[in-house]
């Protein structure tokens, strides 16, 4: 099997997950690097895993909604309807909740019920991202110039980024945000630096 296109690829323990236009391709570890793997029919696949493995959720853009199954076993969960076309989807990194990101807002649902606790309003647009930081707050793209960090409880905001620069990846310890300032650099900042400093100035969070 030769998919046309891979829209994502994560790992579900020692099992890699395809994305694909056909669905979720699960292939073992031991056969990565020969194949074959097994094809779960599901149509387009752009997901993302929980951090524990245990759920894949599935974005289906065009329609305005999400899929979430079960991993392993595989089965199905839940289709979420969505306000707007889907953007993003992430899950926190206790597990305890999964993001959806759509043209109009950010909605939460817990894992355990995978009921609909909060959701805010917010314009966003193509270049949507969240990014969870390790406290449960989260980095929030909302579009091309603009990038901030979000309350993810009231949705407040704790710090936004300078015009135009964009977060990347945050580190295992949540200590160090890798940002790009201009999609052509790559800037490393400390965060309890950052945080000391603006503490200095009565700007940090904790400190308003």
């Amino acid at each position: 099997y030769k998919p046309s296109r891979i829209y994502s690829a994560r790992f579900a323990g020692q099992t890699l997950l395809l994305g694909l236009p056909d669905g979720a391709m699960h292939i073992p570890g031991t056969n990565i690097s020969t194949g074959p793997g097994t094809l779960k029919n599901g149509g387009y696949a752009d997901g993302q895993i929980s951090p524990n493995s245990a759920w894949f959720a599935l974005r289906k853009a065009s329609q305005g909604y999400v899929v979430i199954h079960n991993v392993n076993p595989w089965y199905f969960l839940k289709n979420v309807a969505c306000d707007a076309q889907v953007l993003a989807v992430s899950f926190t990194p206790q597990n305890d909740e999964l993001a959806i990101a759509t043209y109009s807002s950010v909605t939460f649902l817990v894992t355990a019920t995978w009921e609909e606790p909060r959701r805010f309003p917010v314009a966003l647009d193509r270049n949507a991202k969240l990014l969870f930081a390790t406290d449960g707050s989260f980095w929030l793209v909302h579009n091309a110039r603009l990038a901030a960090l979000h309350d993810a409880r009231t949705f407040e905001t704790r710090l936004a980024l300078p015009p135009g620069a964009l977060p990347l990846a945050i580190s295992p310890d949540g200590r160090d945000l890798a940002i790009t300032p201009d999609t052509r650099r790559v800037q490393l900042w400390h965060l309890a630096q950052i945080r000391a400093n603006l503490g200095e100035l009565g700007l940090d969070w904790e400190s308003r």
